[in-house]
């Protein structure tokens, strides 16, 4: 949504093809895909794209399956999405619903680890359209490249969660996780030429209504170096995880 809030436009050319998801034969690419289906998928929805849509719901599906959370993604979901192809608000309800059922369903499982994966996926796959949607627009004062910078602030949360998920209860590192934080130092590094600068929280009150609102600002600091470097380490990223 603050893709297309920001002014982009669909680009078919951006998503993971779909001839790719029989590659996947690990954990760790089937749940990274999973979420790079799954914000493919959402996104061409976003643009009204039914078809493809629906092509890219039976890929996450086909991932699903192979993970072992094929009730996440069963015959009664891809019959409620065909039905209602044509009504974007139910699809994305739909996208959400399969999204949390499977993260759910790997949770109560004891596969967290998974679960985080395939949020990570997902995540990078939202940051990979975003850069690339930016294409040679101006940096300065373009909406998307503050979406884009305001993430740094989401990776703190992204790095904490893979740090809770490295070692599981009796002890073991988990390699796929371990891998997975080695993979992101490009982008650490990369954020770190951004600067994120947020005030501190105020509270205003309403006197009328009862009612108190916090409130802070940022401030973002990005050149078109730090920009352009960002972008490269994301592209790096993305193309890893999809090869």
């Amino acid at each position: 949504m603050l893709i297309k809030s920001a002014g982009a436009e669909y680009n078919e050319q951006l998503l993971n093809p779909l001839k790719n998801v029989d590659k996947y034969t690990t954990n760790k690419s089937m749940a990274l895909n999973l979420g790079i289906y799954t914000t493919d998928l959402s996104f061409c929805s976003l643009f009204d794209q039914t078809q493809t849509s629906l092509s890219y719901m039976e890929a996450t599906r086909k991932l699903a399956e192979g993970m072992d959370i094929r009730d996440a993604i069963d015959e009664e979901t891809m019959i409620r999405l065909e039905d209602n192809l044509n009504n974007r608000d139910v699809v994305m309800d739909i996208i959400s619903e399969t999204f949390l059922n499977s993260s759910s369903y790997l949770k109560e499982n004891e596969r967290q680890a998974v679960a985080a994966i395939v949020l990570v996926g997902g995540w990078i796959e939202g940051l990979y359209l975003a850069t690339q949607l930016v294409g040679e627009k101006p940096i300065e004062g373009n909406k998307l490249v503050d979406r884009i910078a305001e993430q740094k602030l989401s990776f703190s949360i992204v790095d904490r969660m893979l740090e809770d998920n490295r070692v599981n209860e009796k002890g073991e590192e988990n390699l796929d996780i371990v891998s997975l934080i080695n993979d992101l130092q490009g982008l650490r590094n990369a954020y770190n030429g951004i600067i994120v600068q947020t005030s501190a929280v105020k509270v205003e009150a309403d006197n009328t209504t009862n009612v108190s609102t916090l409130k802070s600002q940022t401030k973002i600091t990005v050149t078109p170096e730090a920009f352009t470097g960002l972008r490269d380490a994301v592209n790096s990223l993305r193309s890893n995880f999809i090869l």
